[in-house]
């Protein structure tokens, strides 16, 4: 299946408190890159990450984030442990009493220990977070793909449409051919008699020169190699592989076939039918830069 390169993929997990996003974006490139930002207490797994997007996506820019939050927000971080402040202040008042310092406990006391305080941070050495992130990263990836293939889908469509235009101008162009051929080599028999009129010509090697130059102006190997383009071009669209840098390969072929009709035909029908060849395979050039 034919698959472009834009696309956007989103997956959540949950991990405990935490909430994972990884949300996935795609544009066109020549090969696979990838720019990922994560949370460092999932930079570990950045490149697994990297591999798994190449390993699937094969060609793109991808622009990956990774989000972790959780589901109570705290704007510090942090959060008060109220067993621990309990027994910091018993064990406040056991040191006043065993002391004989008969001095309140006060906050100011109680604040001195960290202990009263949890770092509401997720723990990186956690499988539950780790599990989390391939859960996300996984429906990203699948629903990147799906859309991917939509639009793939869509743009081969597009563009067999347009392969079926060039190859009808080519039709058109050989029923033209012979005509042309026929025509031209009339006319310069025509011209020739003018010039050497009054003169003595050897008219064998007039007419061999005269079928060289008519050949010269036969544009049927051309049009012959367009319908076998054609034809590989189609293939490719109806295959399973990664197409994108084949069909930008047959477009070149395809171009310079034409620019060699267009340089070649003497018949004006030809030229103005090569002209507008030319301008469909750029229009499918632009199609096929998007796809993988």
């Amino acid at each position: 299946m034919i698959h472009s390169m834009t696309g956007l993929g989103i997956g959540e997990a949950k991990a405990g408190p935490w909430a994972l996003t990884v949300e996935l974006r795609s544009v066109n490139n020549r090969f696979l890159e990838a720019s990922c930002r994560l949370p460092s207490v999932l930079s570990a797994m950045e490149q697994s990450m990297r591999e798994r997007l190449r390993r699937e996506l094969e060609r793109g820019k991808i622009y990956a984030q990774v989000t972790l939050k959780a589901e109570q927000d705290s704007a510090l971080g942090i959060e008060v442990n109220p067993a621990a402040v309990k027994e910091i202040r018993a064990l406040l008042d056991t040191v006043a009493d065993a002391s004989g310092v008969h001095e309140p406990v006060t906050l100011e006391h109680i604040l001195r220990f960290s202990e009263i305080f949890n770092n509401n941070e997720a723990d990186k050495t956690d499988p539950a977070l780790a599990r989390a992130f391939e859960e996300a990263l996984t429906q990203a990836v699948n629903e990147m793909k799906s859309m991917r293939a939509k639009e793939g889908t869509a743009l081969a469509e597009d563009i067999k449409a347009r392969i079926e235009i060039l190859e009808n101008d080519r039709l058109s162009i050989e029923q033209l051919i012979e005509a042309n051929v026929q025509s031209s080599h009339e006319k310069l028999k025509e011209r020739i008699a003018q010039l050497v009129s009054g003169t003595s010509v050897d008219m064998d090697r007039l007419h061999t020169e005269l079928a060289l130059m008519a050949d010269k102006m036969d544009v049927t190997e051309e049009c012959v190699r367009l319908g076998s383009h054609h034809k590989l071009f189609i293939d490719y669209l109806n295959g399973d592989d990664a197409v994108g840098k084949k069909l930008n390969f047959l477009l070149q072929e395809m171009n310079r076939e034409v620019n060699t009709i267009c340089s070649k035909a003497a018949h004006i029908d030809i030229q103005h039918t090569a002209v507008s060849m030319k301008n469909e395979i750029e229009k499918i050039r632009e199609q096929v830069q998007n796809l993988v």
